[in-house]
């Protein structure tokens, strides 16, 4: 439930009230990258809880690329809905392994304060490859470019099955 709560509480706040507000820049991309920007700056705070600041840096890049997806998927199915659920997914899914591998006998789990190898900036660059695609099937059946100001929600086209 913690994890539902907080997908909810972060995508009204991020994807609903701060996306929502920018949807009346003259450009859509505006509007995407400064939500999902201030979203990844929330991860910000684990500094001061004593995270290393490679590891909140990568959390900020990595919240950043998922604010731009959960955008993208809110613009593509005209509803706050899914970006909450993939949101809990995500949540979940991150907590899991954190649980399973504190509970394997005799696995090694890296310090808050560890270096990132190079390897973990594969994932924000899927996130990023898995957002364009998004974005360009919404361009595709809406006709809105990124670079165009953005449909309100009464505008947008239905989606049909």
């Amino acid at each position: 439930s913690l994890n539902f709560f907080v997908g909810l509480s972060e995508d009204i706040m991020y994807r609903g009230t701060v996306f929502g507000a920018l949807r009346q820049q003259p450009q859509l991309i505006t509007a995407v990258g400064l939500s999902s920007l201030a979203f990844g700056m929330l991860h910000l705070v684990n500094l001061g809880l004593g995270q290393s600041l490679p590891l909140t840096a990568f959390q900020v890049l990595n919240a950043s690329a998922l604010g731009a997806l959960f955008c993208a998927v809110r613009l593509q199915t005209n509803s706050i809905w899914p970006p909450i659920f993939l949101h809990m997914i995500w949540n979940s899914y991150v907590m899991l392994g954190q649980a399973i591998a504190e509970t394997q006998p005799g696995t090694y789990i890296a310090p808050a304060s560890a270096e990132l190898d190079a390897a973990a900036f594969l994932l924000p660059t899927i996130l990023i490859v898995i957002t364009y695609w998004v974005f360009r099937s919404y361009t595709r059946r809406t006709g809105q470019s990124l670079f165009h100001h953005a449909p309100t929600p009464a505008m947008m086209p239905p989606i049909s099955a």
